[in-house]
């Protein structure tokens, strides 16, 4: 008579510990995406002095000066805002260095901060608060994660191989970084759609600051530049790789 309400008994416990766990994975999939970004402290001065950070990354700052101090400080030049303040010292018995993280419920933007003693003599510093645009976690394809796209976003791609052509950015200064394996090896493949018209994969057109990083394009089918096709813009292609690409000039990339 008992043994139907054991057995809901033992499914209700088999789903409660199957939603711990999933939980506890994404809890740990969360922690694992965040990232520590270094700034040093040396010759009056934080390098680097704009750091590009997601709500939950942490802000390490290290002294590199033996008898140096400061008081790192947020807010506009000299004028404290509240937000952070953070003591640091150099030497064997000092402070040198300290961290803060920034929160998860931060809005995008720019903190801007500076030391305490020296903002009059210029040592300042930002923190610009972007968002990771994840591929294909929160958008099925990377043109819909560069149409989302605000200004200093950066569009992170899973590693596995994408099947798109004609991305093009919309706004300056986006960073579109492919993920790398276990091995650091390139981990994103992307390649034109069956059928797809001559054009290049990605077109960079009339924009500033454009980042392009970790990336295998391949066969490409284009009059000029079959991966990248650059034109009128600054941007920086750096770890990429070009291959099997059908073009009348340019190669795998062109400017």
């Amino acid at each position: 008579m008992h043994a139907p309400e054991l057995h809901a008994k033992e499914e209700d416990m088999m789903r409660s510990s199957f939603l711990t766990l999933y939980a506890l994975a994404l809890c740990a999939a969360s922690v694992s995406a965040q990232e520590q970004h270094n700034v040093l402290l040396r010759d009056g001065r934080f390098d680097p002095d704009v750091v590009k950070a997601a709500p939950g990354d942490t802000i390490r700052w290290a002294n590199t000066t033996f008898f140096g101090s400061g008081t790192i400080t947020s807010g506009e030049p000299c004028t404290a805002d509240g937000l952070f303040q953070l003591s640091i010292s150099g030497g064997p018995f000092g402070n040198s260095s300290v961290t803060w993280e920034v929160p998860l419920d931060t809005a995008y933007g720019e903190i801007p901060y500076f030391d305490l003693g020296s903002c009059q003599d210029g040592m300042t510093g930002l923190i610009r608060v972007i968002d990771v645009r994840e591929v294909p976690g929160e958008y099925a394809t990377i043109q819909e994660a560069l149409d989302a796209a605000n200004e200093y976003d950066t569009i992170s791609i899973a590693a596995g191989t994408y099947f798109e052509d004609d991305l093009t950015p919309g706004v300056n200064n986006v960073l579109i970084r492919g993920e790398l394996d276990a091995d650091g090896e390139l981990a994103v493949i992307i390649s034109p759609t069956s059928g797809a018209s001559s054009s290049s994969i990605m077109s960079i057109s009339n924009l500033e600051g454009i980042e392009v990083e970790d990336i295998h394009f391949s066969g490409g089918r284009a009059d000029i530049g079959g991966g990248i096709s650059i034109d009128a813009s600054s941007a920086i292609i750096r770890n990429c790789l070009f291959s099997d690409h059908e073009v009348l000039s340019g190669g795998g990339i062109h400017a």
